[in-house]
């Protein structure tokens, strides 16, 4: 399928999107699969596949719709909004990181088996890259003519759907592509709040062929993560979206003092607000994306202003969302604790407040 960058295309794809996952099943389908001990739902992913959502950002030489993040958002907003567990983001990852540090034959093999849906793969060792507290051991070293992977990296998102690891190596620009099959190969589930799939990956001497090897230069394994990053704050803006208009609909509901809450001023004031927060970090989330698609010179430093502000702004959403909708809030029984324990966790995805203020700072010259 191919997908166009119109915004009567970019509207089309996102009312497509709302669509199917309402029709999926909604916030309800996310509940069912955390209550049934299911990380996602292969038939949902299946016919995601068959729209080109799987393959949204790979090239359309591969069978991608070949469309930048930028034009990738809707999608990725309609899954905020219904905390859609599917495993896109780890297949943009992927599909970035081959794309620009892959050889051909890596490319062709990979590209359009993820592209398909027929193909699970994460990204062992992102965070260490990518935050001031979570490190990784992981080492990729050369034994004759093969190389061997050794180390660990936790919080692997998708870590335990996948059947094949992108491990970043920990100190250099280079990874390598290792079969879950792969002897050597541990994966331990690590269950979040966030009811995602998460797991530790160990390596225990893994040897595998020169051919599985990735290199590039550092600054495209950055602008790789950088996108898939921004993706990331796709699905962010969807949810902080949801949490904001099930929040506004509930103070036109909520009486106390014999008059719903929305009637008062004070709380038109924090609306208003969270509103105008909301606005800005979306307009940050689509500007850093327009500068990765068209490589603009400061798109690294936009990509993690963007990121800085998501997740400053999903604190206040949160926040903002539990107390007008008091006790009730903090209850497994309303949704809307559902949103804020996937914000919470998507604080840390590709990155931390810290590590993007500072890297931020640094390309200012602070």
């Amino acid at each position: 399928m191919t997908l166009t960058e119109s915004p009567e295309e970019a509207d089309l794809i996102r009312d497509t999107a709302t669509a199917f996952f309402d029709r999926a099943g909604g916030v309800r389908r996310a509940r069912q699969l955390r209550d049934s001990d299911e990380r996602y739902s292969p038939d949902v992913w299946s016919a995601m596949a068959e729209l080109g959502w799987t393959g949204i950002t790979a090239p359309a030489a591969y069978g991608g719709a070949g469309l930048s993040i930028a034009e990738a958002l809707p999608v990725l907003e309609a899954m905020g909004r219904v905390l859609a567990p599917e495993p896109l983001l780890s297949t943009i990852l992927a599909t970035e990181l081959i794309r620009v540090a892959g050889t051909g034959g890596q490319q062709e093999e990979w590209i359009p088996a993820l592209s398909q849906g027929r193909t699970v793969m994460a990204v062992a060792g992102v965070h260490s890259r990518r935050s001031c507290r979570l490190r990784t051991n992981l080492q990729i070293q050369w034994d004759g003519e093969s190389l061997v992977v050794h180390g660990e990296a936790g919080f692997v998102p998708d870590g335990g759907l996948a059947t094949a690891i992108i491990a970043l190596s920990a100190d250099a620009p280079e990874g390598v592509i290792v079969p879950v099959a792969s002897g050597g190969v541990r994966v331990i589930s690590q269950p979040m709040i966030d009811s995602r799939d998460w797991a530790m990956i160990e390596f225990d001497h893994v040897r595998l062929p020169a051919t599985a090897r990735l290199e590039a230069a550092p600054e495209m394994f950055d602008a790789a993560i950088d996108r898939a990053t921004l993706a990331g704050c796709g699905e962010m803006l969807g949810a902080m979206w949801e949490v904001y208009d099930r929040t506004l609909a509930y103070t036109k509901e909520r009486v106390q003092f014999g008059q719903p809450i929305g009637s008062f001023q004070a709380v038109q004031h924090r609306l208003a607000r969270l509103y105008t927060e909301l606005l800005v970090a979306d307009a940050s989330v689509r500007g850093a994306s327009e500068a990765v698609a068209t490589d603009q010179r400061e798109a690294s430093a936009l990509a993690s202003a963007a990121k800085a502000r998501c997740n400053a702004v999903a604190r206040l959403v949160s926040k903002e969302g539990i107390q007008f909708h008091g006790g009730i809030g903090v209850t497994d029984e309303c949704d809307i604790g559902l949103f804020i324990k996937r914000l919470r966790i998507t604080q840390f995805l590709f990155g931390d407040d810290s590590w993007h203020i500072d890297r931020w700072a640094t390309h200012r010259g602070y």
